[in-house]
């Protein structure tokens, strides 16, 4: 009698040790899985989707001070680009390497610890400053062709920004192209910004 009640007090151990390692390496359902795949599949799209709207909006902003407080040079570039838009990449890569060599002759040199400095900071902002006028290029050129965009009013240049800045955040986007998507608009604006100033100094063709 006694071991029989042993041995029913040790089995209802045993099932009650089993049930909770069952309990605790159950697979959740079906729907729980799928609801938190869901939930982080839609918190990655709106977290994407804010990211990028901050990047056109801080894109917006810098292209539409720039193009306030120089105007006439920001519309220059822009239909420079707009009519030049592969010879203005060539002139931006010519320029580029032109100032990255400068920079290694002249580190060479005696006064190479005053230039470097100059030309570390030069070089990025130039390339920074060729993709913001690259992006106003882009929306003016797409707002030309869809309506009587005048680059004159302050309202359409900030919506040329816009457009523009809309645009190249999609196409940065693409994979494996972005980068070089990004490469190419800073070194059209480099090329736009450079080559209309250099055809009033040099006798240069178009």
């Amino acid at each position: 009698m006694l071991l029989r009640r042993y041995g029913c007090v040790r089995e209802r151990r045993w099932r009650i040790v089993l049930t909770d390692a069952l309990r605790k390496c159950s697979i959740p359902p079906f729907w729980m899985v799928f609801s938190k795949t869901f939930s982080e599949l839609v918190r990655g799209v709106l977290n994407g989707a804010w990211n990028m709207l901050k990047k056109v909006a801080f894109l917006t902003a810098l292209i539409g001070i720039f193009s306030v407080l120089l105007p006439e040079r920001t519309a220059r570039a822009a239909d420079h680009l707009r009519h030049r838009p592969f010879g203005s990449v060539w002139m931006g890569a010519l320029t580029l390497a032109l100032m990255i060599g400068l920079m290694v002759v002249l580190a060479l040199s005696v006064i190479g610890a005053i230039t470097f400095p100059i030309f570390a900071v030069l070089i990025p902002l130039a390339f920074i400053l060729g993709g913001l006028i690259a992006t106003y290029g882009m929306g003016s050129a797409l707002l030309y062709r869809i309506s009587d965009f005048d680059d004159t009013r302050v309202p359409e240049r900030l919506l040329a920004a816009l457009i523009g800045a809309i645009v190249i955040s999609l196409l940065t986007l693409v994979p494996f192209i972005g980068f070089w998507i990004t490469v190419a608009i800073g070194l059209s604006g480099m090329g736009a910004l450079i080559w209309p100033s250099l055809q009033k100094r040099l006798p240069v063709s178009a």
